[in-house]
């Protein structure tokens, strides 16, 4: 396959929202197999992906849910960690100024 998505059902077009339906297969898998140092990035990429499709609303509920899971993985593995870009001290800073930029609520 030299074009396209491995994915028949997504194309160009719905790219966006397959994405957002792997992002929530791979959130599921990680909460069932107690992954929790990875769902911080699974729901910032939520966020991203309905800022990107005009979703607000659901897009600042996942960056409160990955600043959530963020606290967890901290709790269970306070030791590790995380690379961030180099203007961020900290997750917490990266996405409270993404919900800045969003204009979410809280």
């Amino acid at each position: 396959m030299q074009y396209g998505f491995k994915d028949k059902d997504v194309s160009f077009g719905t790219r966006l929202s397959g994405a957002l339906l792997y992002f929530k297969r791979a959130t599921t898998l990680a909460k069932e197999n107690k992954l929790v140092d990875i769902l911080p990035n699974l729901y910032l990429n939520i966020g991203l992906t309905n800022l990107v499709q005009g979703n607000r609303s659901e897009g600042c509920a996942a960056f409160d849910e990955s600043l959530r899971a963020e606290e967890e993985r901290i709790r269970r593995n306070p030791s590790e960690k995380i690379i961030l870009p180099p203007e961020y001290a900290s997750f917490r800073e990266g996405v409270n100024d993404l919900k800045a930029k969003a204009k979410c609520s809280s």
